[in-house]
């Protein structure tokens, strides 16, 4: 029978908040994919956010919430853990540290 320390009965009772940063490159894909074999339990809760300079562009908006959805998708089928994607204008590192904050 397997043992388990309290902290990691604790961790997975509550669950944690995991931000994923993601955009269209397969090096990116590849990272997505073990964190949600890898690194993700059922009782977290997954944020993918997608960090874009200008979301003036309709045609590249669009593309990045296809991708968005589809990632969502493949998340929840994956990993069956809570999910939130959101595309966001700015800074890398400024809207990820704000979207870990949330």
């Amino acid at each position: 029978m397997a043992s388990f320390s309290f902290r990691e009965t604790v961790g997975r009772r509550r669950g944690r908040d995991i931000v994923i940063d993601v955009d269209h490159g397969s090096n990116n894909k590849h990272a997505f994919d073990w964190a949600l074999i890898h690194f993700c339990r059922l009782a977290d809760a997954i944020h993918l956010i997608h960090v874009v300079s200008s979301m003036d562009n309709k045609i590249v908006y669009d593309a990045n919430q296809v991708l968005m959805q589809k990632l969502a998708i493949e998340t929840f089928e994956v990993a069956m853990v809570r999910t939130s994607a959101r595309i966001v204008e700015g800074d890398l590192g400024k809207e990820a540290r704000d979207e870990s904050l949330i």
